[in-house]
C-alpha cells in the first residue's frame, strides 16, 4: 500500500513537472523555460561582443528576464549572454537573431526545482498544490484506517488485540486477563477514562451477562459503563478497578483483613441474591482489592438462581454446582467459604492434582481444619451438603 502511494504521488510531480518544464511563456523578446530568467550580455570595447569566446570581457551588462521585453534588436545580432534563474545552471548561449526563434531551455540543479520554483513565483500553484496535498492525504488515511479496522478485526477474532487497536470508542492500552469466555484488556475512551474491555468469545452468554451487568449497583460489584458488537464481535465495557487480584496478594504473601474481606463480600453477595443472581464463579482471581475494599468481578457465568450449569472452578465451586444441580445463594457461599479459607491459610482448602479429585475431595468435605477467630464460620460455608450451609449471605450480616 505504501509503495503504491508513493508511486502515485511520484508520478504525479513527474508528471507536473514535466508539464512545467514543458511551459514556455511567450512574450516579445528572449523566451526561456520556465520564464523569469536574469538576460545579462557580456560588454567588452565599449560594444556588444559577438567575438569567439570572452577573451576581451570587460562586464557583464544586466538587460532585465525573459520573456522581455529587452533592449536588444536585430542590429545587436551575434550576441553572447548569460541567462541566470535560483535553482538551475547558469546557460551561456549565442544568439545570431533577434528574437530567437526557440524558446531557451535551462536545466534544473535539483529534481523538484522546477515544481519548486514555479510555485514560488505563481502563488495561485500553492492552491492547487494544497489541494492536491489534501487529497493525497485524505485517500492515504481513509485506505490507512481502511487496512487498520481489517487487521484489528482479525485480531480481534482472534482475541490477540495490541496496544493501539481501536474498538468502538476505546483504545487498547494492554491485556488484563484471558479465559475461555474470552479476554479483558485496559482500554481508554475517547474522553480518556479508563474501562475493562471484556471480548467474548461466543454471543450465547452475551445478552445474558450484559443484562446482569446492567443490574449492579453497589460499591462492592463491578459496574457495566457500554456494550455492544463491533467487526462481529461482542465487547463489554467495565469500570476499571486500579488495584490487585486476591489472588496476586496471596501469592505474595500479603497480609490481608479477613474481617473486611468478609464484610465486603457477604455484602456483595446480598445484593445479588437479593437481584436473583448467582454469582457462580467467586474466586480469588475475580475479587480486586482496592484502597483495602473488595469488589466483585466477571459475571461470564452468573445466572438466576434456580437454573443449572455444571460451569465453575473447581475447588471454589459447590460440588452441587459441578454436578451440574440447580443451585441458589447457598453456592456462592460455599465459594466464599473456599476463598477465605484460601486467603486465610495461604493454600486452597482442596488441593487435589485433576479436577475429578478435587471434586471427590469437595463431596466428601476433607480439608484439613483452620485455627483462628473465623475458622468456625468457614467450616460452615464448606459444607458439601447445601442444607448444612447457612439460608444466604444476609444470615451472616445479621
Amino acid at each position: 500500500m505504501k509503495a503504491r502511494m508513493g508511486l502515485c504521488f511520484s508520478l504525479l510531480l513527474l508528471g507536473l513537472q514535466l508539464w512545467l518544464n514543458g511551459r514556455a511563456y511567450r512574450g516579445p523578446g528572449l523566451t526561456t523555460v520556465p520564464s523569469g530568467a536574469e538576460v545579462r550580455v557580456f560588454r567588452t570595447g565599449g560594444r556588444l561582443s559577438a567575438a569567439g569566446g570572452f577573451s576581451g570581457l570587460t562586464e557583464e551588462i544586466a538587460l532585465g528576464h525573459s520573456p522581455g521585453p529587452l533592449p536588444l534588436s536585430q542590429a545587436d545580432m551575434p550576441a553572447r549572454l548569460i541567462l541566470r534563474l535560483p535553482g538551475y545552471q547558469d546557460n551561456e548561449v549565442k544568439i545570431t537573431s533577434w528574437p530567437p526563434p526557440e524558446p531557451i531551455r535551462l536545466s534544473p540543479k535539483f529534481p523538484l526545482t522546477p515544481l519548486y520554483y514555479s510555485l514560488l513565483r505563481t502563488p495561485g500553484w500553492w492552491g492547487l498544490a494544497l489541494l492536491l496535498g489534501t487529497a493525497l492525504s485524505t485517500l492515504w488515511n481513509r485506505r490507512l484506517q481502511q487496512r487498520l479496522q481489517q487487521a484489528t478485526a482479525i485480531r480481534l477474532a482472534q482475541g490477540e488485540l495490541r496496544p493501539g487497536d481501536r474498538v468502538a470508542d476505546y483504545t487498547v492500552e494492554r491485556v488484563l486477563g484471558r479465559g475461555g469466555m474470552g479476554s479483558v484488556y485496559l482500554a481508554y475512551s475517547s474522553s480518556g477514562q479508563p474501562v475493562a474491555l471484556k471480548i467474548l468469545r461466543t454471543s450465547s452468554r452475551f445478552q445474558e451477562e450484559a443484562r446482569t451487568y446492567q443490574k449492579l449497583r453497589h460499591p462492592n460489584l463491578v459496574f457495566l459503563l457500554d456494550w455492544g458488537q463491533v467487526h462481529g464481535q461482542l465487547y463489554l465495557a467495565l469500570e476499571f478497578i486500579a488495584g490487585e487480584t486476591l489472588a496476586s496478594l496471596i501469592q505474595k504473601g500479603q497480609p490481608i483483613e479477613l474481617s473486611r474481606l468478609l464484610a465486603d463480600l457477604l455484602s456483595a453477595l446480598t445484593e445479588l441474591q437479593r437481584l436473583g443472581i448467582v454469582h457462580r464463579d467467586l474466586k480469588p482471581d475475580n475479587v480486586m482489592i482496592q484502597n483495602g475494599r473488595a469488589r466483585l468481578l466477571d459475571f461470564g457465568i452468573a445466572q438466576s438462581s434456580g437454573e443449572a450449569s455444571s460451569a465453575g472452578t473447581p475447588g471454589y465451586s459447590a460440588p452441587e454446582q459441578l454436578r451440574g444441580q440447580p443451585v441458589d445463594a447457598r453456592a456462592d457461599l460455599y465459594a466464599l467459604g473456599a476463598l477465605l479459607y484460601h486467603a486465610a491459610s495461604g493454600r486452597p482448602p482442596f488441593p487435589g492434582a485433576t479436577p475429578a479429585q478435587i471434586l471427590k475431595l469437595q463431596s466428601e468435605g476433607t480439608f484439613e481444619p483452620l485455627q483462628g477467630p473465623h475458622a468456625a464460620l468457614i467450616h460452615s460455608l464448606l459444607q458439601p451438603d447445601p442444607n448444612g450451609r447457612p439460608s444466604g449471605p444476609a444470615e451472616l450480616q445479621e
